[in-house]
């Protein structure tokens, strides 16, 4: 026959096997491949080669629950990203949120657990703040949230870091432990765990406050972020859950639960103890021998436990205590005292609130006698004040433990040392409080730019951000300090007439002659302060902070207050603040520079209008004089020269008598000369009047084709006398345009003229065709051409260019300018091609303006 315990071990063993076969079976419905990497105690590979760590167990009991199978994938921590966004691994653990990231992979609603970065270094690298970090160098996790986080926060504060990439976090500790780096970032859960290992310690820089999640790829499985959701979501409100044995197994006490794990273990084996105890009695009532074997076995399993427990009530990391049904303190273990600071005898009865902080114990008393009558959970959050004057804030909480009847025996409860987590919110607000006061001290220099004004807005701010009695604004000149602006008007007046300083003299002066801050508590004992007025004024600390600006120190501005202060854990603070100071001031001064140079600049530019306006009517009054010189010149030439031409032809035509050879040679010389100083007369006066703006243009209607065929009836006589080919080249859609058909057939003659003079032999041509809007006449030649240094001043007036040839007909160098000028007014222009020994080609462009 069986003993029940034989057919107990027998049941739990089937239920073992069939538990076993159930998670086989379940597992093979979801494979799902997960990413590890090295970061104990969070997710790393074990010395066995196997997967471990909180967010692994946390994912297997999720697994578990979800009837997936794991297959785990060791890789570095860039590698796993990179292949969980290849689709390499479906699930990546121990991920921090942020918003780059988030652009890349999809997270589960509910976090994990919420971390922070924190710096460890050296036992003796005098590391304890962020300034120390400037010029170190420090190792970090290679593409990691640190990384970024920690670049732009020392960035921002303008402090000079080179960061030394790892691969993991213990190359980043071997790094520091080696002395290959100065200091080392990890998160906490990480670095307090294992910075003793590596000889490092703890700093009290702590930043980047995140959450952790699972991650997957953006866009996939989808159903592994809803199972991570659903098991957190049930499992975090539970105490006792498979969430908080999790944490229970990995940290010292469970990081989101409200109720130590451990308590519900104790209870559990007290709850098993008392069954069994019970079992015990009931087989007693069987079998006295037997029952009475028994019992003996249950007592001593029962002092067994009792001893257990107080076993790791002893060693635990966390305060324990019990208190009676009425809430007075029965018992609290070594890890109580140690954080209270009280001993044991102390700490019972009521005794315990005599360490609990003046400013916490009325609101603690009171939830305390409030959560004893109601034989509640209690939770808070308090200090005490330690009797070397420390403070300890802890995080408190206790639940009731009751009888099999229900009946209230007194509470089991913790308190747990968060001192260092107050201390880094303590950091952050007065980061953010610093940050403020930066802003505002910037937005008050910047609001004006005159100089008085920027002072008075400086002081103004700094006595309200630095809570000062007094400040003062020294700007210099020279070896001199100028008192600019003192505030606030009834502190100030306390120092009579302030003084001037030399540079080198008292703090201030010191402050301007070394570029460097000067803080004392005491001004009376400092040697360094010689400044009478400070202490006839009854002030005791001051602080002198040099404003400095691109390594220019511009003045000093001072603080100053009646009661000892110490001003050195401000000191970085106050330096930015000088420092934002300093440029607002620098501004105004240079703003009043510009408006002195300006007012200088003004009273030049007057004496230079003056100036000018006299050149200009002078200007003016010659170009009266050559007006009229031109208009006279116009009649005056022109008259005597129609003359001669007329004269000429008649005879060459014979109307005065016959003429020999010899006698229509010369006459034939005297009208060519008389036509060239007639078109070198037009020229000059055509171009006159284009740079005095008086050459009008007209747009009448006319034939294009027409008017080439009179420009060439014009030209062909020179063409054939030097025996050229003048030909013409137009298209069929030429017809009639809108412009001025003078100044076209002008442009047109210069060009062919020009054409004939500079080619020899071959060919010149004239070509014309449309395209819509314009038309296009080009005059192409075979002549000498023109050489690429002579291109930019070909269109300039009375520049005439060196072609190597005999001069055969001089000219004023006038053509091709007026005819870009005229090409201009017109609406269009012109351009030249040419090379040497080749040709050239000129080509203008006009608006056809075609009508219909």
């Amino acid at each position: 026959m069986k003993t029940p315990v034989r057919r107990g071990v027998l049941l739990l063993m089937a239920a073992i096997l069939l538990a076993a076969f159930c998670v086989q079976s379940a597992a093979a419905g979801r494979m799902v491949r997960v990413g590890v990497y090295q970061n104990e105690p969070k997710v790393f590979v074990d010395e066995n080669g196997q997967a471990a760590g909180l967010f692994i167990e946390l994912l297997e009991k999720i697994a578990a629950e979800e009837g997936w199978a794991l297959e785990y994938v060791p890789c570095e921590w860039e590698a796993c990203l990179q292949a969980l966004e290849a689709g390499q691994i479906d699930l990546m653990p121990d991920v921090a949120y942020s918003a780059e990231r988030d652009q890349r992979f999809d997270f589960h609603q509910t976090p994990v657990l919420e971390s922070w970065s924190r710096v460890y270094a050296a036992p003796r690298s005098g590391i304890a703040a962020l300034r120390d970090l400037d010029g170190k160098r420090v190792a970090v996790l290679s593409g990691s949230i640190q990384q970024s986080v920690f670049e732009q926060l020392m960035q921002g504060f303008g402090y000079q870091v080179t960061l030394v990439p790892a691969d993991s976090l213990e190359e980043a500790f071997e790094l520091a432990a080696s002395g290959q780096a100065d200091a080392a970032i990890a998160n906490h859960l990480f670095g307090d765990y294992f910075h003793a290992r590596y000889g490092l310690v703890r700093t009290t820089i702590d930043f980047n406050p995140t959450q952790l999640f699972y991650a997957t790829a953006e866009g996939r499985n989808a159903d592994l972020l809803e199972g991570i959701d659903r098991r957190l979501n049930a499992w975090i409100p539970t105490p006792g859950s498979p969430y908080y044995t999790t944490l229970g197994h990995w940290t010292s006490v469970g990081l989101r639960e409200r109720v130590p794990p451990y308590l519900f273990w104790v209870i559990g084996i007290i709850s098993v103890l008392l069954t069994a105890a019970v079992i015990g009695l009931i087989l007693l009532g069987r079998r006295t021998v037997s029952g009475s074997r028994r019992l003996f076995q249950t007592r001593q399993a029962l002092h067994q436990s009792e001893r257990r427990y107080e076993t790791l009530a002893r060693i635990s990391p966390v305060g324990i205590f019990r208190t009676d049904a009425a809430g007075a303190t029965t018992y609290v273990n070594p890890a109580w005292c140690a954080i209270s600071g009280l001993p044991p005898e102390k700490a019972l009865g009521d005794g315990w609130m005599e360490a609990v902080h003046p400013e916490d114990l009325p609101r603690l008393r009171q939830e305390w006698q409030d959560t004893a009558q109601r034989g509640a959970p209690a939770f808070s959050d308090y200090r005490f004040l330690r009797p070397d004057g420390s403070l300890a804030w802890v995080m408190g909480q206790a639940v009731p433990e009751v009888d099999a009847d229900g009946r209230l025996l007194g509470y089991v409860g913790t308190i747990t040392d968060i001192t260092e987590r107050k201390q880094a919110e303590d950091s952050i607000r007065l980061y953010a409080a610093e940050l403020e006061a930066l802003n505002a001290l910037g937005q008050s220099v910047n609001r004006s730019v005159a100089l008085e004004e920027v002072v008075a807005n400086a002081i103004e701010t700094l006595l309200k951000v630095t809570q000062t009695e007094v400040a003062f604004l020294f700007l210099r000149e020279g070896e001199r300090l100028i008192l600019a602006g003192s505030g606030p008007p009834e502190a100030a007046r306390r120092f009579g007439e302030i003084p001037e300083h030399k540079v080198g003299e008292c703090m201030c002066g010191l402050a301007a002659r070394d570029g460097h801050p000067m803080y004392t508590r005491d001004i009376f004992s400092d040697p360094r302060c010689t400044w009478e007025e400070c202490k006839k004024a009854r002030y005791r600390s001051f602080a002198a902070l040099p404003l400095t600006v691109g390594g220019e120190v511009i003045g000093v501005a001072g603080l100053a207050c009646s009661q000892e202060r110490d001003f050195e854990p401000q000191a970085e603070f106050l330096e930015t603040l000088a420092a934002q100071a300093a440029s607002g001031i620098r501004n105004a001064q240079l703003y009043t520079e510009i408006q002195r140079y300006a007012a200088e600049l003004e009273a030049r530019v007057a004496e230079r209008t003056r100036d000018l306006n006299l050149a200009l009517e002078k200007a003016q009054a010659a170009d009266r004089i050559k007006s009229a010189f031109l208009a006279t010149m116009s009649h005056e030439l022109r008259t005597p020269l129609n003359s001669i031409i007329g004269f000429t032809g008649v005879l060459l035509q014979g109307l005065a008598g016959p003429l020999n050879a010899e006698q229509s040679k010369q006459l034939n010389m005297v009208s060519d000369s008389a036509q060239h100083l007639l078109a070198l007369i037009n020229d000059v006066l055509d171009i006159s009047k284009i740079e005095a703006g008086q050459l009008e243009v007209r747009r009448d209607r006319f034939d294009l084709r027409t008017a080439i065929e009179n420009v060439l009836r014009m030209v062909t006589p020179l063409a054939q006398k030097k025996g050229l080919t003048l030909n013409a080249v137009i298209s069929s859609g030429v017809g009639p345009l809108v412009s001025d058909q003078r100044r076209v057939e002008q442009i047109l003659i210069n060009l062919l003229n020009n054409a004939v003079k500079f080619t020899e032999r071959g060919e010149v041509r004239l070509e014309c065709e449309t395209r819509p809007g314009w038309v296009e006449l080009r005059v192409r030649d075979t002549g000498i051409g023109i050489r690429p240094q002579d291109m930019d001043k070909l269109f300039h007036p009375f520049q005439q260019l060196e072609t190597g040839l005999a001069r055969h007909h001089e000219g004023t160098g006038l053509g091709l300018a007026i005819c870009q000028h005229l090409a201009s007014l017109l609406g269009g222009g012109i351009r030249a091609e040419s090379e040497p020994g080749k040709g050239s080609l000129f080509t203008v462009t006009l608006p056809l303006e075609r009508e219909g």
